[in-house]
């Protein structure tokens, strides 16, 4: 662009930069802590605020969901004990240098026109402010617009209400320098019926006070972007530059997501017209670093261009030199802001703060308390109402103290984040499908809660907590009181840890290859509502979270580390890449998807080459992309042993379960990559961002298992987190050099799972022609080994259709069997060595009687059967055994599985029904000795 022409057009650098981004006030940036399920700590804001402090991020809100004193419960007036830890934050937050906001969520049931609920609402404010609180805000946010009433004989409409209520408030606390409003309608999607013909946000912007801040999440709940031209709009029509609430990192809507990409999608074009950005990041708190790091990369890359900018236009403008500098740039190329970033790079801000953060794994972390938690069973809930998720089977998670999922977070919570609770939990459960699929698609219901405090004792917890009264000296005392024990924040500022200087050149995605994005559609509140992947539910289980001292066992000196055992940085580029943001998977995950779906089209060539042992280009090409997802598979193994070992127990108890469910999802993918499925559409949708991404829930886990055709079966996916650092063991296709391990296997689990060998001396293949050879001989297809290196250590056995298995038993393989086995005469005329047993199970080759009725063939048409070494300790092998026979199966047209257990084997027994299996009870006829069990697929 010429530079005569930076005075004259319009949205050029001296029209964009002369308009004001506020009401004569700073520009707002920082994070809020709105999300839905478990606060964060105390302990874990006090450090956030040295955080930011570092990073140049100046307001925090405390705005959390599920703290039940901020929206349920409202009302109530903080206990002593209670305003001492939110007096603390306070004053650590001042003593760093950030603005504490204080948000109330009274929506729920608050009387706009009742005197005494505003007078509630301005006693709970005020004791705030005497906590040294100077800043506030009030949010309306996912509630229904309906007014009671008493309301509507008083106000004309919704909005007329909320602002009357308000402005009152804002007025009562002596106008505040900052105090923050959030619409019911908070995002363009939520408009009606659009943002300019809205008369709820038209009776925002003409009635609210013209300081009061107006937050705004975008076009959508969690938008892709946000562009300079919807900004506009919505500050024409709220009258006042919007202050964004973004969530664009926000993960409460989808347990099995965690985003570790860059701030990105909006360009800096757009902060002329903001009043700020807060961020809502996820749920885990020491996850956050790239969300934080990058948002003030994205700030202060603006604030270098602004400086530059303004001193180029200064210079422009002295008419003596204009010409001069008009003359010798004209031919020069300026650097302008385009449309996607401005002068932000996401991509290299991306790299510069993984390598910040590389430090802090191997930082020792105290700020993750013990915990006992329970899980409860899913409660269903009346769906009209207007704060529940829509998400089916979904998770109550509780501490041994109470009976809630809310929590009173002015208190040292001894927890971590309800996401991370909530997917260890459901990984430690053993859940049938029946239990998932006959949930409906219905919300919780919230709990009456309890007040929690790590800090207090035993005693202290169950009492009464008295709320405290508005005492006018009370800051004061309180201050006095705190002095005692406040730390200096600033001794622990993160000195070496933030000098963020900001390339202007570039733009991409992911810290190495370019993104794609992919899928589903349904909705959710707006800070978006907590959810459990659909896959997931529980039944009542303890578990307990280990502390640094707990975990000593799988720690050591980082000096004698092995190299093997050490994060690299390529390990966290990994870790990104796959949990990046909510509508871009990293540009590695991307195109390891497409190979399998291109592994999935073009499995014909492989089996076409292992017909005809024709070594011919097409199949040399699948097979090189083969290897490349196995290479890429290894990657995430080596990642998720290496977390192990990590110093900041923090950081492992909040990503493990994430990376440990990715894994188990590919180790599943990479064992059936020949029997892959795709949804065609899916990607288009997800990339566009036209759907909120709660949409498609799961992430890149879920892009994977979509691949796999087990829609019935998630409850497999559902396993517990390991103590410790796993073997690793490989399931693949049965070959015929492994029928001597087969064979091995089935004599060491014989009787009832544990070594029969002493009951076979002179025949110990006996067990194996018994249980497996019929499987191996008749449907080899269908069976696979569990090796561990090398050895194989287990099997897991199926056939496809028993009907026509039992056929081929009886006519071909049987009288094989006979042949080799002939029936033995009394034990009183040979004695040739043989057990009883032994005996036994040549005698039931020749007088062998079919067992399939109808009414198990027609709804369980596949016989399956698997094994495992005594000494395998693996807690989700079996799921992982029975998630890949039920693939295979399931791809090729089964609807069911069924096995045969001997009566008293309770081992084998339990073992099924944790992989879904019911024992059948309607069947006419049962096998001698055996209880038939089945689950679909």
């Amino acid at each position: 662009m010429p530079i005569d022409n930076f005075q004259s057009n319009p949205g050029t650098l001296e029209s964009i930069y002369d308009e004001k981004t506020s009401v004569g006030t700073e520009f707002v940036i920082g994070v809020v802590e709105g999300f839905y399920g478990r606060p964060w700590t105390p302990d874990q804001r006090r450090d956030l605020f040295v955080r930011m402090k570092s990073m140049n991020l100046r307001h925090y809100m405390y705005a959390p969901k599920d703290d039940y004193k901020h929206r349920a419960y409202w009302r109530d007036l903080y206990s002593v004990e209670e305003a001492e830890h939110l007096t603390l934050l306070i004053k650590t937050a001042k003593a760093n240098d950030i603005v504490f906001v204080y948000a109330l969520s009274p929506g729920l049931d608050i009387m706009f026109s009742s005197g005494k609920e505003i007078a509630t609402l301005k006693r709970k404010l005020e004791q705030v402010k005497q906590f040294g609180c100077t800043a506030f805000a009030l949010l309306f946010d996912d509630i229904e617009e309906d007014m009671c009433p008493a309301d509507r004989e008083i106000f004309q409409s919704f909005a007329q209400a909320q602002v009357s209520v308000t402005n009152e408030v804002y007025q009562h606390l002596e106008q505040p320098a900052s105090f923050f409003f959030c619409p019911t309608e908070y995002c363009e999607s939520r408009a009606v019926p659009s943002v300019k013909d809205s008369e709820y946000l038209n009776t925002v912007g003409s009635k609210l006070l013209p300081a009061i801040d107006v937050l705004w999440t975008g076009p959508k709940v969690v938008s892709k972007t946000i562009s300079v031209e919807s900004v506009k709009e919505v500050k024409q029509v709220l009258q006042r530059p919007p202050l964004i609430w973004d969530n664009i990192h926000a993960n409460d809507y989808d347990q099995r997501r965690l985003f570790l990409g860059p701030y990105n999608g909006r360009s800096t074009d757009i902060i002329p017209h903001i009043r700020g950005v807060v961020t809502n990041p996820n749920c885990e708190y020491e996850a956050n670093f790239i969300a934080f790091y990058t948002l003030s990369a994205w700030y202060k890359s603006y604030q270098q261009a602004d400086h530059s900018r303004h001193t180029l236009i200064s210079e422009l403008s002295n008419s003596s030199a204009s010409a001069d500098v008009k003359l010798e740039t004209e031919n020069t190329d300026i650097e302008l802001p385009d449309s996607a970033h401005g002068l932000y790079n996401p991509t290299r801000s991306l790299q510069a703060a993984v390598q910040i953060w590389f430090d802090d794994f191997y930082k020792p972390n105290s700020l993750l308390p013990k915990i006992v938690k329970k899980i409860m069973p899913p409660v269903e809930a009346d769906p009209s109402s207007p704060d529940a998720p829509l998400d089916s089977g979904v998770i109550q998670v509780v501490t041994i103290d109470q009976s809630s999922k809310f929590v009173n977070t002015c208190m040292d919570i001894t927890a971590t984040t309800a996401t991370n609770t909530l997917i260890q939990s459901a990984m430690t459960s053993d859940t049938a499908p029946g239990e998932v699929n006959a949930l409906p698609c219905r919300p919780i219901i919230n709990p009456v809660p309890m007040p929690l405090n790590s800090l207090a004792s035993n005693e202290a917890i169950e009492a009464v907590i008295e709320p405290m009264q508005c005492d006018l000296n009370l800051g004061e005392k309180l201050q006095q009181k705190l002095s005692s024990y406040v730390v200096d924040m600033e001794s622990r500022s993160l000195e070496n840890m933030m000098q963020i200087d900001v390339p202007n050149d570039g733009v991409g995605g992911g810290l190495s290859n370019p993104k794609v994005s992919a899928g589903r559609e349904d909705c959710s509140p707006m800070h978006t509502e907590p959810s459990i992947a659909d896959s997931l539910n529980v039944r009542n289980i303890d578990a307990e979270m280990k502390t640094d001292d707990d975990d000593d066992s799988v720690l050591t000196d980082d000096k004698v580390l092995t190299d093997d055992k050490k994060l690299i940085f390529a390990d966290l580029e990994i870790l990104v890449d796959m949990f990046y943001l909510p509508f871009e998977h990293g540009g590695i995950s991307a195109n390891i998807l497409e190979e399998c779906h291109w592994l999935k089209n073009n499995a014909n060539l492989i089996n076409r080459t292992r017909k005809t042992r024709a070594n011919n280009e097409n199949s040399d090409t699948w097979k090189e992309k083969a290897k490349i997802y196995e290479e890429f598979y290894q990657r995430v193994v080596s990642l998720a042993d290496k977390m192990y070992f990590i110093r900041n127990r923090v950081l492992y108890h909040e990503l493990l379960p994430y990376i440990e469910d990715m894994r188990r999802t590919l180790s599943i993918v990479k064992t059936f990559i020949n029997w892959l499925g795709c949804c065609k559409g899916y990607i288009d949708a997800f990339k566009s961002g036209e759907q909120e991404p709660w949409v498609f829930r799961g992430g890149l886990i879920a892009e994977f298992q979509h691949l796999l055709p087990l829609e019935g079966a998630h409850d497999l996916f559902a396993q517990r987190l390991p103590d410790q650092p796993r073997t690793i063991y490989t399931i693949r296709p049965y070959l015929p050099k492994d029928e001597e391990g087969v064979y091995q296997i089935a004599l060491k689990t014989y009787v009832d799972g544990e070594d029969g060998t002493a009951l076979f001396p002179n025949h110990p293949e006996l067990p194996g022609d018994r249980v497996a050879n019929a499987f191996l001989t008749l449907s080899s297809q269908y069976c696979f080994v569990v090796e561990e290196s090398n050895s194989i250590c287990g099997y897991a056995l199926a056939t496809l259709d028993a009907k026509k298995f039992y056929k081929k038993y009886e006519i071909a393989w049987l009288p094989e069997i006979c042949a080799k086995y002939p029936p033995k005469p009394p034990s009183s005329e040979v004695d040739d060595g043989s057990t009883a047993e032994a005996n036994k199970l040549i005698s039931s080759f020749h007088n062998h009687d079919t067992y399939l009725p109808e009414m198990l063939y027609d709804k369980y048409p596949s016989l399956v059967h698997l094994a495992v070494l005594p000494e395998v300790d693996d807690c989700n092998l079996h799921k992982n055994m029975m998630a890949c026979l039920a693939s295979v199966l399931k791809a090729n047209g089964s609807t069911g599985m069924y096995c045969e257990v001997a009566i008293g084997d309770t081992r084998m027994m339990e073992m099924f029904m944790r992989l879904g299996f019911q024992e059948l009870t309607m069947l006419d006829v049962y096998p001698n000795g055996c209880i038939v069990m089945g689950r679909p697929i």
